[in-house]
């Protein structure tokens, strides 16, 4: 693998015209060195309140308003099936532990939070191939959620949006659910972090959480690559360290 390229579906594309993807990737993870850079709870949640993010203006907020409208225009239930960025941030502003494997996927969760844009991990070396589509789920596509599959009602058809190698979804909803085969372990070494924008509107929430990750990795001794971002044809090529 010299390159990974990330692709928005022409139908997909029709009907969020603005929706682009940003990535970069990570080699030699440094989970134990980035412990220190990780909040409490109680951090977590003072840094969102001084934000004006709290329990009772977690829909107000104009990122996951956004992302209720992409995830109803799925056809799917925007209260049930929430994007990943309210998932955490409605732990943050509750003071909830957010339980994850490894330093890694907590900070990770935690620039989610703070930035209130989803943030996706996945391990290199399990990916099927080099080629991401963003696209329409497929009948015949494989999908294993992360954390089980909430009743079944995950369903594959072609008005949700997931990411996918070949016919293996790997995340599902936008970024509602991962897939438990290509998801950050902490033994990973080697990672693709990705983020997306459904509305323009949305793009800059997602531009501060990568660099931001960036960031902290790069400082706990991690080699990583430029932010890349997908052009006016919904292509992104990711060059590998």
């Amino acid at each position: 693998m010299s390159n990974l390229t990330i692709a928005i579906d022409a139908a997909v594309r029709a009907q969020f015209p603005d929706l682009a993807c940003g990535a970069f990737i990570v080699r030699g993870l440094p989970d134990a060195n980035v412990g220190q850079f990780l909040l409490d709870t109680e951090m977590l949640q003072a840094r969102l309140a001084a934000l004006g993010v709290t329990e009772g203006t977690v829909l107000q907020h104009p990122a996951i308003a956004a992302w209720r409208r992409a995830i109803q225009s799925c056809g799917l239930k925007a209260a049930k099936f929430r994007s990943s960025a309210e998932q955490l941030v409605r732990r943050g502003v509750r003071c909830d532990e957010i339980k994850a494997p490894g330093n890694i996927v907590q900070l990770y969760c935690q620039v989610s939070a703070l930035h209130v844009a989803p943030l996706g991990g996945y391990d290199l070396e399990t990916l099927p191939t080099s080629d991401i589509a963003v696209r329409y789920a497929q009948t015949t596509d494989n999908f294993q959620p992360l954390g089980g599959n909430n009743g079944g009602d995950m369903r594959l058809d072609n008005r949700v949006v997931v990411y996918a190698t070949g016919e293996n979804v790997i995340c599902w909803g936008f970024n509602v659910r991962d897939d438990c085969r290509t998801a950050l372990r902490e033994s990973t070494v080697n990672a693709l972090f990705t983020t997306e924008a459904a509305y323009a509107e949305q793009r800059h929430f997602g531009e501060n959480a990568l660099a931001a990750l960036q960031q902290y990795l790069h400082d706990g001794g991690a080699s990583v690559t430029p932010m890349v971002w997908t052009d006016h044809l919904g292509f992104a090529n990711i060059g590998l360290v």
